[in-house]
């Protein structure tokens, strides 16, 4: 998986923040509350392919609790199903999908 870009392989998956919609508290604590939308593509030279995998991302992450260095995402929530995106000359598939999620962390340095 490839974070803002697909890199050289064409069966890959990525994932990309959605600026815009991002938000973010910072209390004078040090912890932090906020939202962001990503959404997460799959690209492969099978529809199905594509299609498998953001299903089996999404089953994971619907309505999961997921904690990764000091960072509570405490509800992540499916937005869009996978749906198709392109299909480029090459006959290589681009499918994706959009979650939500809401967190809850510890900013180290403070405010």
């Amino acid at each position: 998986m490839n974070e803002d870009a697909y890199g050289t392989v064409t069966e890959t998956l990525m994932i990309r923040g959605d600026p815009s919609s991002a938000t973010v508290t910072e209390f004078t604590d040090g912890s932090t509350t906020g939202t962001q939308v990503l959404s997460i593509y799959a690209r492969s030279k099978s529809p199905a392919t594509c299609l498998t995998a953001l299903d089996t991302i999404r089953k994971k992450l619907d309505g999961a609790k997921i904690t990764l260095t000091e960072v509570t995402y405490r509800d992540i929530e499916i937005v869009t199903l996978p749906a198709f995106v392109s299909k480029d000359d090459t006959g290589v598939f681009v499918y994706t999908m959009t979650v939500n999620v809401e967190f809850d962390g510890k900013n180290t340095k403070g405010v």
